[in-house]
């Protein structure tokens, strides 16, 4: 197993995954390097269990491919089995709590972007590279409200109608994360996050209250043993957000966000560190 003590950065505009590593203890910058190159559209993606990197292509007219990629540059770009369909893809997290199997999650950036979850049984750990270049049956993320804020959901392999369902119940997910037993899953349109228990089959939504949209995530666990979740936020002229501030938020276990950092939307190279932090309660 290899440390992520690295920043990776996938630039989107001009098709290239970059990884930009070995920071000195001043956090200086030593050196960094392309390890993904000729892709197309690169989003996020997500770390894999081994200490790889999975990038996701956003391609418009659902042809992007998946990629895992070795930090370390020894071995040379794959692209995986799961999403070699072509999609729109956003984001890569994984379940791998039971040894025997994994499970393999996919968000896909679209008003119908069914999150899609593949299941590889027996996974040879030995071989870890090769893991997610193996098949394995598919099924789809498909939500039963109960009420504006919670309800069930269930595994389908009905693509249409799961389909459906997410252009109604989660449309245009974007960030996506395992802790534990739980899914986390983030819907742009909808400004806020599902909490999917994997193991009781029952959710919960929380918008979090941005200017912008909520786009990719990260949980962290504290020195004291507290969680601690950091958002990006994304612009978006066309909801009314020209002139206000978006950036980078921290929720707290007790759902409160606080605006770390900001920039003017539209605005490019105006960023700036909050001087009094912003915060918002959850809704």
């Amino acid at each position: 197993m290899i440390s992520f003590d690295f920043v990776l950065i996938q630039l989107l505009s001009i098709s290239i995954c970059t990884i930009i590593e070995d920071f000195d203890s001043a956090h200086s910058l030593l050196e960094y390097k392309i390890l993904l190159s000729g892709s197309n559209r690169n989003c996020n993606g997500g770390k894999t269990a081994w200490d790889t990197w999975i990038s996701c292509e956003e391609d418009d007219n659902n042809n992007g491919r998946v990629w895992q990629i070795d930090p370390l540059g020894v071995k040379e770009p794959v692209q995986i089995t799961h999403g070699s369909q072509g999609g729109s893809w956003e984001t890569f997290a994984h379940d791998t709590r039971d040894a025997s199997v994994l499970y393999a999650f996919l968000s896909e950036d679209r008003e119908d972007g069914a999150v899609q979850r593949m299941t590889i049984s027996n996974p040879d750990y030995a071989n870890a590279w090769d893991i997610l270049l193996n098949s394995g049956p598919v099924d789809y993320l498909y939500l039963e409200p109960t009420g504006d804020f919670s309800g069930t959901f269930k595994w389908i392999t009905n693509e249409v109608a799961a389909r459906e369902n997410a252009r109604f119940n989660y449309p245009s997910t974007e960030g996506m994360e395992t802790d534990g037993n739980v899914l986390y899953l983030i819907s742009k349109e909808l400004n806020g996050f599902f909490s999917l228990n994997l193991d009781a089959g029952a959710y919960t939504f929380e918008e979090t209250g941005f200017d912008g949209q909520p786009d990719q995530s990260t949980t962290i666990v504290q020195e004291d043993g507290s969680k601690l979740t950091f958002f990006t936020e994304e612009a978006q002229p066309p909801l009314g957000c020209v002139g206000k501030q978006v950036g980078i938020w921290t929720r707290d276990e007790a759902s409160q966000y606080v605006n770390i950092l900001y920039g003017d939307d539209l605005s490019p190279g105006k960023l700036s560190r909050t001087n009094k932090p912003q915060q918002v309660s959850s809704r």
